[in-house]
């Protein structure tokens, strides 16, 4: 199954299902040739996206709560504050985002995110970083 970003409602749809980690569905709207930027990560093909969040997704949830929302024939860009809670201890720095935290704490940041659409309109290209400071939560000692 395939899935792309025709209105609002396809992109809300795409949103509960990552933020649930609904992976089929969410990962249903990125192209099989998907490159994805993520501040010092990049990943080729949408084998590897799924590898990176069925990994990361092991030790921390994420949820997207957008604030701006722009959608065009060619691209969807996002203003969304994102928080990012540990399933378990984080014991070293959270990639740019911030200091280990224990199971329970996290981060919540500003994040701006540009997905360029192929043809299908689905998620070519995904371009994310930081734009505000960290605010982190609930960290403890390890």
């Amino acid at each position: 199954m395939t899935s792309g970003i025709l209105s609002r409602a396809d992109l809300d749809r795409y949103l509960v299902a990552f933020n649930n980690n609904d992976t089929p569905i969410y990962t249903s709207f990125y192209a099989p040739d998907a490159e994805m930027a993520l501040g010092p990560v990049v990943c080729y093909g949408l084998d590897a996206i799924k590898d990176f969040f069925a990994t990361g997704r092991m030790v921390i949830s994420e949820h997207i709560a957008p604030e701006t929302i722009i959608i065009s024939d060619h691209a969807v860009a996002i203003t969304a504050t994102i928080t990012f809670t540990a399933r378990v201890d984080i014991k070293e720095p959270f990639f740019d985002i911030g200091p280990p935290v224990a199971k329970g704490g996290g981060y919540t940041t500003l994040f701006t995110i540009f997905y360029e659409l192929n043809e299908d309109k689905q998620f070519k290209k995904i371009y994310a970083g930081r734009v505000k400071p960290t605010k982190t939560f609930r960290a403890g000692k390890l």
